[in-house]
């Protein structure tokens, strides 16, 4: 970014802008202090978890059901709640499936 474009922005945004820059500087990938995890002293104090990210979980079910989507197909994941049952029985009662008014983030 040019620093003419920086300088149009007023004060506080450009200090959040910096302070964004020094916190990514200073934080691991994996969201950790970078003194901290470059210490040897704290060698064997992290370890690996695994979690399962179920929106990217169907967004690869989606994808392995539908190898060759057609031409143009953006694929969009939508939180159903607690009430998903009642959800999809809703939208085949509607008969279109689809609830998001034309407003959803595409994957």
């Amino acid at each position: 970014m040019p620093l003419s474009a920086l300088m149009a922005w007023d004060v506080r945004d450009r200090e959040l802008a910096v302070a964004l820059l020094v916190m990514e500087e200073q934080t691991s990938r994996y969201g950790h202090d970078l003194a901290e995890v470059t210490d040897p002293r704290r060698e064997g104090e992290f370890e690996v978890r695994t979690m399962v990210d179920l929106e990217q979980a169907a967004v690869e079910d989606w994808q392995a059901r539908n190898p060759k989507p057609g031409s143009g197909v953006r694929p969009y994941v939508v939180h159903l709640g607690s009430s998903a049952e009642d959800h999809l029985n809703e939208a085949e009662r509607d008969g279109d499936g689809d609830d998001s008014g034309g407003y959803a983030d595409p994957v």
